[in-house]
């Protein structure tokens, strides 16, 4: 029988006007599986609407990517491609704000976890004394080393073919990090936001 997964640490600090928003529901068996998401609306000089409608589009476009996670609720339906859909659910609503967005959303069912990411997000296993990185940031390599410029984003810079996902086994005592926000120490006006996830023995 799976064990329920345990929730470990959320680290938050935060250096800019971003709004961000994190939601973790479940347990982490293959009945009920622990979905987990991290979404970051960016700080945009272009942007002008208010704070207050920002916040509630923020969070309209969080419900939509937990209501599209909700329906993976078993492990059966459980794959890279559904993950997937559920951050294109949301771009729809994302794009209609004018602005972008960072999301990253996974799912642990069992000893299985399924993750897809699109724009300044990452996911890491730590097996041991050794990290694996499994999604990286969707950031233009060809623009200056360090200088974090999105290739895509929720919302606004969106592409479907750029949507990292990643699907892996872990074991007892493995150590998962979604990650959103900051891609180096030169982006003051970014947040950086984590959550840190771990299977029970």
């Amino acid at each position: 029988m799976d064990r329920p997964a345990r929730v470990g640490t959320l680290v938050i600090s935060q250096n800019g006007p971003d709004w961000p928003f994190l939601s973790i529901t479940g347990v982490g068996t293959r009945d009920l599986p622990l979905q987990s998401f991290l979404l970051l609306r960016h700080a945009d000089m272009a942007d002008e609407t208010p704070a207050a409608e920002a916040r509630i589009q923020t969070v309209n476009v969080a419900h939509t990517l937990g209501h599209a996670l909700s329906q993976l609720f078993t492990a059966e339906k459980l794959t890279e491609i559904q993950i997937a859909k559920s951050l294109h659910a949301a771009h729809v609503v994302a794009v209609q704000t004018g602005t972008y967005y960072s999301a990253i959303a996974s799912v642990l069912a069992g000893t299985r976890l399924v993750a897809a990411g699109i724009g300044r997000c990452t996911l890491q296993v730590q097996r041991g004394e050794r990290v694996e990185r499994l999604l990286l940031p969707t950031i233009d390599d060809k623009m200056p080393e360090g200088s974090g410029v999105l290739r895509a984003a929720l919302g606004i810079g969106f592409s479907d073919t750029e949507v990292r996902t990643c699907d892996t086994n872990l074991k007892a005592l493995d150590s998962v990090m979604l990650m959103i926000g900051s891609y180096s120490p030169m982006e003051a006006s970014d947040a950086t936001y984590s959550a840190t996830l771990s299977m029970a023995q």
